[in-house]
């Protein structure tokens, strides 16, 4: 298990910000800015859990961490 390696643009849509800032993957968020997918452009309704999922998948992918490494931060800092 290694860092991400994969679409790097198709993360930045199904999040809705530039995790990744390279020029190609902001110029996909740029074009496109429904969700990825098949069924992407369909609008659900959030729940709250979802919408703290969604920022704690953003966090995870900014930093390049997983979900132990993020945890054992999180336990570090609030020390």
């Amino acid at each position: 298990m290694g860092r991400f390696t994969g679409p790097k643009g198709k993360v930045n849509r199904a999040l809705g910000a530039a995790v990744f800032e390279n020029r190609g993957a902001v110029k996909a968020l740029e074009r496109r800015e429904y969700r990825p997918g098949m069924h992407g452009q369909r609008k659900s309704k959030v729940s709250e859990f979802g919408l703290a999922m969604r920022e704690k998948k953003k966090i995870k992918m900014y930093y390049g961490l997983h979900e132990r490494q993020l945890r054992r931060f999180y336990e570090l800092a609030s020390k």
